[in-house]
């Protein structure tokens, strides 16, 4: 019953702005044109003055008349259009409240016992000594991994980095804007592993065309190792954050 009487509040609301909306001008300019013919036959002194402005007036009522019937077959599809907007416009908001919401959820996940927990998974493998190779050419970098486990590892630690709300701001544009989180991981390792373990050369490649393309070629040599202390510093790092 409420709800009937809302739409009906609604309704006869939208009904009057629309009319108002068209009579404001219409019935402005239809009076100020019928004024201004009954002035002219009246000085002309034409004694169908009064009659025709009373016409003018009448034809002008129905003129009127037709918009307000225009208005009130026009007005169900008005309120049902800003209806639809409306629920659209609510359900967009809800989705960007829900990605919010899921974002803090899992960054609120990432503690420094998780980074912890990783780097002592990570120390497990360690004494297998897997290396990642990487070569960049004309800005693009491609990295090899082989292992599964230490893959599945570095797919969980890039994925971290970043839902870590302490340590995504800080990470560089080269690694954030990796894709693909065992890459991500592998360049945050470059980044800032020792220059023991970290090894690097080029190569030079020349086209039929007599163009040289210089490749960079590197490699990791213990990415277990070099990670548990990566994993140590983030837990550091989630701490002061």
């Amino acid at each position: 019953m409420q709800s009937s009487i809302a739409y009906m509040r609604q309704f006869f609301a939208t009904f009057l702005h629309e009319c108002y909306s068209t009579w404001r001008q219409e019935l402005l300019a239809s009076t100020l044109v019928s004024a201004a013919t009954y002035v002219l036959m009246l000085r002309s002194h034409d004694p169908a003055a009064w009659g025709t402005f009373k016409v003018a007036i009448v034809a002008s009522g129905i003129v009127l008349g037709g918009f307000a019937i225009w208005h009130l077959l026009r007005t169900p599809f008005l309120l049902h259009n800003e209806t639809v907007e409306r629920l659209g416009q609510e359900a967009i908001a809800a989705l960007e409240s829900q990605k919010i919401a899921i974002r803090q959820e899992i960054a609120h996940r990432v503690s420094p016992t998780d980074w912890r927990d990783l780097s002592e998974k990570f120390n497990a493998i360690g004494s297998f000594q897997y290396s990642a190779q990487f070569q960049t050419t004309q800005g693009v970098t491609k990295w090899r991994l082989y292992d599964t486990q230490c893959k599945a590892l570095c797919t969980l630690a890039g994925t971290m980095l970043m839902a870590s709300t302490a340590i995504s701001p800080q990470l560089s544009d080269q690694v954030r804007l990796e894709s693909d989180p065992v890459s991500r991981w592998l360049e945050y390792l470059k980044a800032t592993t020792s220059a023991a373990s970290y090894r690097l050369d080029y190569a030079t490649e020349e086209l039929p065309s007599g163009e040289k393309i210089v490749h960079l070629l590197g490699r990791i040599d213990n990415v277990p190792r070099e990670s548990v202390a990566a994993c140590i510093k983030c837990s550091a790092l989630e701490l002061a954050g």
